[in-house]
């Protein structure tokens, strides 16, 4: 009886220390998996703001040229940097930046 005791005291200590540990990793997984995402959207805005100013200056550039530009010649460059954008964004199964990176030569 006390040896039946004595391993369920033994079981039970064993089963709150795994338990912690498991609290404790399940923790720190949450933080980094919020570290990762904030990361995430602070790297999306800043590609957000890139695009933006990069579609500034291509249709200044545009509109500076002497022929004659149109505003649909306008949205279609437009819409393909987002179309770009949303692809590099929603492919989870590369490296969002990398895809981003296609007209640059890799260090």
């Amino acid at each position: 009886m006390i040896m039946g005791s004595i391993m369920t005291g033994t079981t039970l200590i064993i089963i709150l220390i795994v338990s912690g540990l498991i609290s404790v990793a399940l923790i720190v997984k949450l933080f980094l998996l919020n570290k990762s995402k904030g990361q995430t959207i602070n790297t999306y805005k800043k590609l957000q703001q890139e695009k933006i100013e990069q579609e500034q200056e291509v249709i200044k550039r545009l509109k500076s040229m002497k022929f004659e530009v149109t505003d649909e010649f306008i949205d279609n460059i437009i819409n393909s940097e987002n179309e770009l954008l949303e692809e590099a964004l929603n492919d989870l199964d590369d490296d969002p930046l990398k895809k981003l990176n296609f007209g640059k030569k890799n260090s």
